[in-house]
Parts: structure tokens; sequence; C-alpha cells
């Protein structure tokens, strides 16, 4: 007699309809064929190739000393790490909060989440900016919005023309999220670009969304401004996402920021104490020495932003010379879009490129070499390389896909 088979019960179609992430599916088929015995260069992975600062690792070691470091913490993250997010805003983004302002999350996509579910009701619509991170759509849809994509060009450095904003704007608008500097094209929002924004934000009373995890890792004369600190109006219509992800070399750690206004804040907070309780106590120790950052840590940061524009100019240099692809010079971030639409319809190794995703997949299964398609970034056509991996590790990377279209096309 056979053995039963296991009940399949039905799923919500909320986790049906769900993409997985493809970043994080990018690097786990890099990590399987790693596995195998393959040498794997991985340039899909939107984190820092540099290690987290030795005096931040170090404060998360003193805290560990700490009686209380077994339990739980406040909801809204301990007083030292909201009190030293005031003092990083101000100083960073020229913003003034208070610790009521301040809600720290297991990172700063639950921040996001958190921001959306908040002010998000079942068929209201916020508005991207295309190319935009590939989790930003799926989070305003599991929050019951529909994204409404204004498209952006590398012509225009990929900043949105206001008469598509207007155009993208209804009734049924309840945000607009932005990011600068951009995941993936690196773009920076110029203050007079954001001023347009903001203005055209307040005629309707549209809540903005502002994503600035990349806001330090800015390049050449390219400055960082939040939209909150033009006006006292945008500064109540803005919830801020920041965190130590980027910036500090902390992904691992899990630690984001989100600031706002106080009854947005206390909402996200009832959202989390029922949703994930709290952050890591160890990892907020750790960031609020990092945040703070005491002249050790603001040393790393600069080096490692001297590196990252030493890597974002042998890169595009390197970009200008491969057959048929074109690149906008990224001015923040450490991301490169390799705009290879030139490619689809051809032949490369005898795979034939029918769009952005299986060019992706070839580059890995024969380069060895993860990238991440353009497509979940509302950009088809083009592809996602991280200029944050290690010297060594862009170079062969770099060696290997210029070979690869070299030699294989048909």
């Amino acid at each position: 007699m056979s053995s039963p088979q296991p009940w399949v019960g039905p799923l919500s179609h909320r986790v049906q309809q769900l993409a997985p992430s493809a970043t994080l599916h990018v690097s786990q088929r890099a990590a399987a064929l790693r596995a195998q015995g393959h040498t794997v260069v991985d340039l899909g992975a939107g984190e820092p190739g540099l290690p987290t600062p030795a005096c931040i690792v170090q404060a998360a070691r003193d805290a560990l000393n700490r009686d209380d470091i077994g339990r739980y913490t406040p909801v809204a993250g301990i007083p030292s790490l909201r009190e030293a997010a005031c003092v990083k805003f101000a100083r960073d983004q020229k913003l003034t909060y208070d610790s009521q302002h301040i809600l720290v999350t297991p990172g700063a996509k639950a921040a996001l989440a958190l921001a959306l579910e908040a002010l998000v009701n079942p068929g209201d619509e916020v508005i991207l900016f295309a190319p935009y991170w590939t989790s930003y759509s799926a989070l305003i849809r599991l929050a019951g919005g529909t994204p409404v994509i204004v498209p952006t060009r590398a012509q225009e450095d990929y900043l949105p023309r206001m008469e598509a904003v207007r155009q993208a704007l209804s009734p049924k608008t309840k945000a607009i999220l932005l990011n600068s500097p951009s995941n993936p094209a690196g773009a920076v929002w110029p203050q007079e670009r954001l001023q347009e924004l903001v203005q055209l934000s307040a005629r309707q009373a549209v809540w903005l969304i502002s994503d600035e995890i990349y806001g330090r890792i800015v390049f050449d004369a390219a400055e960082h401004t939040s939209p909150a600190s033009l006006s006292r109006d945008a500064w109540e219509r803005t919830i801020v996402i920041d965190g130590v992800s980027k910036t500090h070399a902390m992904t691992g750690w899990r630690i984001g920021l989100a600031a706002g206004p106080a009854n947005v804040i206390t909402a996200m907070t009832k959202l989390q104490s029922q949703r994930f309780t709290c952050a890591t106590a160890v990892a907020q120790h750790a960031a609020a020495f990092a945040l703070r950052e005491p002249p050790p840590v603001a040393d790393a940061i600069k080096k490692m932003t001297h590196a990252y524009q030493q890597r974002r100019d042998a890169v595009t240099r390197w970009a200008a010379t491969l057959p048929r692809v074109t690149c906008h010079k990224p001015q923040g971030a450490f991301y490169l879009l390799l705009d290879c639409s030139a490619y689809i319809g051809r032949s490369i190794g005898g795979i034939p490129i029918d769009n952005d995703i299986t060019l992706a997949n070839a580059l890995l299964e024969q380069a060895r070499v993860a990238a991440v398609p353009g497509t979940v970034f509302g950009q088809p056509g083009t592809l996602r390389l991280s200029f944050a991996a290690p010297d060594h590790e862009l170079q062969q990377g770099m060696e290997r896909i210029e070979e690869w279209l070299r030699r294989k096309t048909l």
C-alpha cells in the first residue's frame, strides 16, 4: 500500500502573487554554483564588500556584558539609539527630530513595510520612479496598494519629468516613494527638483516616503538632500527611511530607522509591536555607537566612500569599452546599470537571449558572473552590477563579462 500524500492546504492570494526577491535569488544561485565547486563572481549582491568597522564590532562585544542584553528592548528601540538617530539626522540631513519621531526596525526594509502599512488602504496608489528597487512594488502590494510607475531615462539622469508626475497623480494617490541616491541607477535628486516634487505633492496633500539609505554614498559634486528638510510642510508629510546597512557596512546587523511625524511613528510602532516586537538588542547598541560617528567610525566611512568612488570610476571606464553596451555614470550608491538591450534577440554561447532575464542567467551559467536583470527594477534590457564587491572580485568580474561578450555573441 502506497504512502498517503501529505495534505497541502491552499495558500493566501497575497503570497501566491508575490515574487521572491530577485537580488537574493541571484545570490542564492551563485552560492549554489560555488557549492558545486565553481568559482563565481557575485556582482549582484546589494551590500558592501567591505567589513563592518572593527570599532563597531567592539561596541557590540562590549554590549554583550550588559545585564539586560538578553531581554526585549522597547518596541521603538533603545533610548541611546533613538537619541543617536536624532544626532545623525541633524548632522547628515539637517532634520530636527526628538526620540518620539524615531522608530528602530529590523532593517530598512521593515521600516518601509511599516510605513506603507501605516499609510496605505486597499485601493490607494503609490507613485514609484523607474528604475526602482525591486522590493518597493512588492511592499506596496502587500500593504494593499497599487504601484503607479513613472518612467525615467538615462539621458535625463534618471530623474522624472514633473509633467509625468502630475499625470500620475490621481484622487487615489496616497504617497510618492522616492530613493536618492537610487538603487539601481545611482541617481541623486538635486535640491531644485526635490523642491518641485514637494510643491507638487503639497497641492494634493500626498505623503512622501523618502528612502535615504544611500544618503552618505555620493560622488563628485553630488549632494544628498532630504525632502523633509525643504519646508515645515514637507517635514510634516515625509517619512524618512534610513539605517546602518550601507554607509556603515552593517547589512547583516539588521538595523533600520524611520523618522517622521509623531502620529505616523506611533502607528508604525504599534504595527511593529505585533509584527516584530523589536530589533536585536546587541545590534541596537552597536548601531547607537556607529551613528554617533566617533573619529574611528567617521574615518572608516570616509575611506569606504573613497573606495566606492574609485571603483565607480573603474567600472564606468570599463563599461565604456564594451561592445553594444551603454551606461550612465552613477552619482551615488554603489551600482552600475548597464544598458544591454542591443543583445536582446541575439545568441550568446548558443543560448538565445530573449530578454535581460535570460541574459543574466546565461552570464551566470557561462561566465560565472552574477548580475541582476533590469526587468525586476522596472528597466528591461539592462543589468545591474554592484561595484561594492572587493577590488579583486570586481576586476575578475569585469574581465569575465568582457571576454564573454566579445567572443560568444552571434
